[in-house]
């Protein structure tokens, strides 16, 4: 009887265990899926030096997974190739393929897949500027997350906040609840281990303090990704840094100390041959040319940005280019050059689907023909401005916000208190449950231990 003892002891300990742990299961993953993720992660790192190769691994993932039956894969990379469609100026074969992606997961049980599908044609249409669609995709994304709060990653609802943050600051002027979103973006990404987008965050929110003129704040954001970077280095995250501290350090005139930190992330980023980036930051060094009335100097800048958007694929952003090249040549009384390319500018937004540029490349040629007397000419483009307007935001650029985005972040605050509540409650639950298992645990050890006595002094 004796050695019964810790024979129960034992059992009745697994037993607890048993009641006590969380019954979670893992679904396991295909032996294919590392080779998916592979080609995924080729997709992210052409994603801002050849846009070409980023849609050719995606579309690689995709077959990949299909072949294999491997539907979670097959929905990422069809996501990622539409994504990637958008900045190539393909908005049809892009809707095509974000349909493609929503079909293909619908009968997953695990919604991750659709979830970043949703978030992705966020981005998309957030990048065209059809600010309607884009909030739509996105609340289709929050709405998944929401319904199975309590099961969702760390990465998903930090990708979450980290975008719905980015819509509420440029396209709802809201910096407040902004900010607490990256706030709790940040600290998800740093609670699932992504240092780079922890460090990243604390970029994003000195930019946001920049935007509303809180240069102090935007200062103590930037000074404290830079303290980040001696224990956790990312040169792309360097490169973004010296990027926005430059561009931060303009606003305060400080045209020389700005110019260092461009030179620093012109040589960060040619160092990760981030050709968006890079182009990005000839396009700044174009502006301060441009201010200081060294307009050859400005031309260069934009020629080479340019090339690298070429290099890039990037459409929306070569129209960008070509529009800047179209100022320096009517600066410089070339106006057959000027006109050459603000049409280019605007052909390629046309065909991209570009809202936003579209009415200001027309708006553009509208002025520089006046400018120059022919009237004619100048009303064609004037009406092709208006007639653009109605598919701009229906508030005006200057004072963005409508009352469907207010209604959503409302309801996405109010959503998220309720969850926590019933998050804190089902915790409540779990604890009493956990301690009258316990309980009895006791009990029932105490009634072996007194059956034990017993049976020994009847022996003895």
């Amino acid at each position: 009887m004796k050695k019964s003892i810790p024979i129960l002891f034992v059992l009745g300990m697994i037993l607890v265990l048993g009641l006590t742990s969380q019954s979670t299961i893992t679904a396991t993953r295909p032996a294919i899926a590392k080779q998916v993720d592979a080609l995924l992660d080729s997709a992210d790192f052409y994603h801002h030096k050849s846009l070409d190769s980023a849609l050719e691994f995606s579309l690689r993932a995709r077959e990949l997974a299909s072949e294999n039956n491997y539907i979670e894969g097959e929905v990422n990379g069809l996501a990622k190739a539409a994504l990637t469609l958008t900045f190539k100026g393909e908005p049809v074969k892009m809707q095509e393929i974000y349909n493609q992606a929503i079909y293909t997961s619908r009968n997953l049980k695990d919604k991750s897949a659709l979830i970043n599908t949703y978030f992705a044609m966020g981005i998309s249409y957030r990048t065209l500027f059809h600010f309607d669609q884009s909030y739509f995709y996105y609340q289709q994304a929050m709405d998944l997350v929401f319904d199975d709060l309590e099961n969702q990653s760390d990465a998903i609802m930090a990708k979450m906040y980290d975008q719905l943050a980015y819509l509420l600051f440029r396209e709802l002027n809201d910096s407040t609840v902004s900010i607490e979103f990256m706030n709790k973006s940040k600290d998800l990404y740093l609670k699932d281990g992504n240092f780079e987008y922890y460090v990243d965050m604390f970029i994003k929110i000195g930019d946001v303090f920049r935007y509303n003129r809180h240069n102090s704040m935007a200062r103590f954001y930037f000074d404290s990704t830079r303290i980040l970077l001696q224990t956790h280095y990312f040169p792309l995250v360097d490169a973004n840094y010296n990027k926005l501290m430059a561009a931060l350090l303009f606003d305060l005139k400080n045209l020389a100390q700005g110019l260092e930190h461009l030179k620093k992330a012109e040589q960060l980023f040619i160092q990760v041959q981030d050709n968006k980036n890079l182009a990005d930051v000839y396009t700044m060094f174009a502006f301060v040319a441009s201010k200081m009335n060294e307009t050859e100097k400005c031309l260069d800048y934009n020629y080479k940005a340019l090339r690298l958007r070429q290099e890039l694929g990037h459409k929306i952003l070569i129209s960008s280019s070509y529009s800047n090249l179209a100022s320096n040549f009517f600066k410089l009384n070339k106006e057959k050059l000027a006109f050459q390319y603000q049409k280019k500018a605007l052909s390629l937004a046309l065909s991209a689907s570009h809202y936003y540029y579209s009415h200001k490349y027309a708006h553009s040629l509208y002025r520089m023909y006046k400018d120059i007397q022919q009237f004619d000419s100048s009303l064609v483009y004037l009406e092709i401005a208006d007639s653009l307007s109605v598919l701009l935001p229906r508030s005006s650029m200057n004072n963005i916000g409508s009352s469907n985005l207010i209604e959503s972040k409302i309801k996405l605050q109010n959503k998220e208190s309720i969850e926590n509540s019933k998050l804190k409650m089902e915790n409540t639950r779990n604890q009493l449950e956990y301690s009258i298992y316990i309980s009895l645990f006791l009990l029932f050890i105490i009634i072996l231990f007194v059956f034990w006595i017993f049976k020994l002094k009847k022996n003895l």
